[in-house]
């Protein structure tokens, strides 16, 4: 049986609430794999990333111009790491698709923030009795 076929048929959700914090993390475990979680902070990070973007337009619009005059491994991955000055005065650093502009970086962040948003509310409303048990798993298959 081949590997894809083994997590088709394993396939668990899982739902964990931090008990030091008051931040909700929800992730998808496929069996014998790694755990994807979606968290606040992670919805917080990606708005960040868009509105930065969008503030530094000029700027991000000529490190991309400048990464598609020149050779180097960005040709390869089609990635482009810019540190960036956000609007609250602190540098991140900001993975941009090499293909797209400035635009279209910020929008596929928002995009993203809105499913994980809706899959972290959709979660949310599967607790049991008005509250949320520490590990809550589902087994599907498909």
């Amino acid at each position: 049986m081949s590997d894809t076929a083994g997590v088709q048929n394993s396939i668990r959700t899982i739902t964990l609430d931090d008990q030091y914090s008051s931040k909700k993390i929800v992730g998808t475990r496929l069996k014998g794999y790694s755990i994807r979680m979606v968290s606040q902070a992670e919805i917080d990070r990606l708005r960040l990333e868009a509105d930065t973007i969008m503030t530094r337009y000029q700027q991000v619009e000529e490190a991309l111009a400048q990464a598609r005059s020149e050779s180097g491994a960005h040709w390869e991955t089609g990635e482009l790491t810019v540190t960036l000055e956000t609007p609250r005065g602190e540098l991140i650093d900001v993975c941009l698709d090499l293909g797209a502009d400035p635009a279209a970086n910020a929008q596929s962040r928002y995009e993203r923030v809105k499913e994980l948003e809706a899959e972290l509310e959709r979660k949310e409303h599967l607790q049991v009795d008005g509250h949320t048990p520490r590990c809550r798993c589902k087994t599907s298959t498909r």
